[in-house]
């Protein structure tokens, strides 16, 4: 079974840090899995959800895709890509 860890937590906090004042819209997660039986990929994003709801609320809600990949940069295991909404 897959066990979050404080990693895919803390590379969460990379996206709230800039934008602290509104949640992304999406996030997408690139989970390094080269193990071809892996099958838990959508839980490695839940540290970040979970995260965004406990600092935000009901306004933290989000859509998001999650992705396993044979190879990510510097083996890192968790990519998280966001994407924001902005007002003019």
């Amino acid at each position: 079974m897959f066990e979050q860890s404080i990693d895919d937590r803390l590379a969460s906090l990379g996206i709230l840090f800039p934008a602290a004042s509104e949640p992304a819209a999406k996030y997408a997660n690139y989970v390094n899995a080269a193990d071809p039986d892996f099958e838990e990929h959508h839980k490695a994003l839940n540290g970040c959800s979970d995260l965004m709801l406990d600092v935000f609320g009901k306004r933290g809600r989000h859509a998001r895709s999650v992705l396993g990949a044979v190879s990510v940069r510097d083996n890192l295991p968790i990519i998280v890509d966001s994407i924001f909404e902005v007002e003019a």
